[in-house]
Order: structure tokens, then sequence, then C-alpha cells
């Protein structure tokens, strides 16, 4: 790795004579073009420890590090181990520690081999920090099993980003709202809208285990009523939150509801007003 601006980091690895065709076989990579990338890679004879441009600007990663965020990549990722490729190899500039960003099929090889090297501290707070806000439960759950954070490392997250919940659900609902207008784009079946809907909840409802109850306020609450997101609401009453008497509107209104029906719905509406002790409206029933 370069130990310099950056600046200086971008020029040491632009100017390699490689790079040019380094940035051919990072679009194949990021594209999750694999056929192409190992066939590109075993025509130019690349060296499995090159680096290539990451994700964030100024930092260039191995490129396992890349690989082994996508599943779609395990035959490069072969390809790059056998002909030398070093696993523990680290990101040069600002990237998460690998086994934040590795693909879930992946994590289990990774900690089993044991090459990479310990967190530094100041990592596990921002990224953790992510698999909060993106619902990435499973990766907390395998860190701590692991012995990887720790429950305090948890607690400081809580600590350092008071308004963590609210942003968790607010991340939860804007996922949704920019998936759904992606798919229907594409055509999608509304089974597959509500497949995704019911498998995001499920994650942010999981998280609920880490959740400190001290930081559920009435803005989360409110939030979760507007979208009626019951589950998650029943996951904060099982914590012994008190849930208050907000009113359940009928509906978000605008051009926006149509586009949230997998997620704002009567049903999803009924089971709300009933988890908050409110009668539903009644029209809801004429329909059915």
């Amino acid at each position: 790795m370069v130990e310099a601006n950056n600046v200086d980091r971008d020029s040491y690895y632009i100017f390699k004579p490689e790079f040019p065709k380094l940035e051919i076989l990072r679009r194949y990579i990021t594209k999750a073009q694999c056929q192409e990338a190992v066939s590109y890679f075993n025509q130019e004879d690349f060296d499995p420890n090159a680096y290539i441009k990451g994700h964030k600007s100024h930092t260039w990663v191995p490129l396992l590090y890349q690989c082994f965020q996508d599943k779609r990549l395990t035959p490069l990722i072969k390809i790059l181990i056998n002909k030398g490729g070093n696993i523990s190899k680290q990101p040069d500039g600002d990237a998460p520690p690998l086994l934040f960003v590795c693909d879930d099929i992946y994590f289990d090889y990774l900690v089993k081999l044991k090459h990479l090297p310990p967190f530094e501290h100041s990592t596990i707070e921002p990224n953790l920090y992510n698999c909060f806000l993106y619902g990435n439960y499973k990766r907390i759950v395998k860190m701590l099993k692991n012995n990887l954070i720790t429950k305090t490392d948890i607690e400081m997250v809580h600590k350092k980003h008071s308004n963590l919940v609210f942003e968790m659900i607010d991340t939860c609902v804007k996922y949704l709202n920019y998936y759904y207008g992606a798919q229907i784009k594409k055509g999608d079946p509304d089974a597959n809208l509500k497949k995704c809907t019911m498998e995001t909840l499920e994650k942010y409802v999981n998280l609920c285990e880490f959740i400190s109850v001290e930081y559920i306020n009435i803005d989360v609450i409110e939030l979760c009523t507007q979208y009626y997101l019951f589950e998650i609401l029943q996951a904060f009453q099982n914590k012994g939150v008190h849930l208050p008497n907000i009113h359940v509107k009928y509906g978000i209104g605008g051009t926006k509801e149509a586009l949230m029906r997998p997620l704002v719905n009567d049903y999803r509406y009924e089971q709300t007003c009933l988890l908050l002790k409110q009668e539903p409206e009644k029209s809801i029933y004429i329909v059915r």
C-alpha cells in the first residue's frame, strides 16, 4: 500500500503501465460479468494481487477484496487464489474491512482462514452503523458469534448516533420506494414486490433485537405508523415500549401512495390500527 496523500495515491496507480487494462477488468468485475472477467484476466495474465479503483474516491482495493463482495464472481475468485492471490492484502485508502462488505456466502470461509488482520477499533463504529442502517442483521449476528465485535460496540454506535433508529426506519422506507419504482419500470409482477417488502421488513424487525429502548422515540413511532410498519411497532412493544395513541391516517396521499401500495395498503393499514387499538376506516371492508 502507498502511504501518501490522495493525489499521490491515485497517481501511483494510474500511471502504472497496466492501469488501462486493469480498468477494463474492473468494469467486468463491478458489473459481475464473470465470464468476461475470467477470460480477460487469463488473456492478459494479470498479477492476482493487483489493485483497482474502489467504490470510494481515492481508494484502491485488491482484486480479491472487490470480488469477494459478489457471489457471482466465485469462478474468478478461485482463479485469483490458485494464481497466488493474497486474501490478507488490505485496501489502500478509506474502505471497510472485508468482513463488513463481503457477500454472505464467503463470510464463514474468510473467518475460518484467519488470514485477515483484526479490525482496527476506529473501523468498527462506522461500519457497524452501516449494518444497522441497511438492515444487515445477519452480518451483526455472525460478527458477534465469531467475537469480531461485542455488545459494547453496539452500544457505542447507539450513543454516537442517537437518531439511529429513525434513520434505520427511514432508510427501510426509502429503499422500498426506490425498489418499487425500479421494478415497476421493468414490469415486475406484484408478487415480487410483496416478497421484497416482507423480506426487507423482516431484516429490520430482527434488528430490533439490538436496539436500546431508550432510543425509540415518538418520531420513530410516528414514522412507523405513517407507513403501516406494524411488525416493527410490534417488535418495539415486545421490548416493553409503550405505543402512544397516534392516529393512523388512511393512506399517505399523492402519487407516492400508488407507488407504495405493496407497503401502504388496506391490510397493513388495518393491522396497524388494530395494534394501536383504533377503529379502521369502514370503507376498507367494502372492497373485500
